[in-house]
C-alpha cells in the first residue's frame, strides 16, 4: 500500500476514534444529569407533600404508641 494511502486512512482512524470519544463523554454527560434528576429526593419531597406529611404522621404515631 502507497504510504500516502496508509496516511489518510489513519488519519480518517484517528478521526473515527475521537468522534466515537466524544460521543461517549456526551452520553455519559447525559446519564449522570439523569441519574441526578431521578436521585433527586428534595424534588420528590416537594412533589408529595401530602404524602410525605402522611407518612410523618403515620410513624410519629407508630412511634409514640410503642411506649
Amino acid at each position: 500500500m502507497p504510504r500516502r494511502t496508509l496516511e489518510r486512512e489513519l488519519i480518517r482512524t484517528e478521526e473515527s476514534v475521537a468522534r466515537a470519544r466524544a460521543d461517549v463523554a456526551l452520553s455519559l454527560a447525559a446519564l449522570r444529569q439523569e441519574l441526578r434528576r431521578r436521585l433527586d429526593w428534595h424534588a420528590w419531597v416537594a412533589r408529595n407533600r401530602v404524602v410525605v406529611l402522611g407518612l410523618a404522621f403515620g410513624l410519629g404515631f407508630y412511634i409514640g404508641s410503642r411506649r
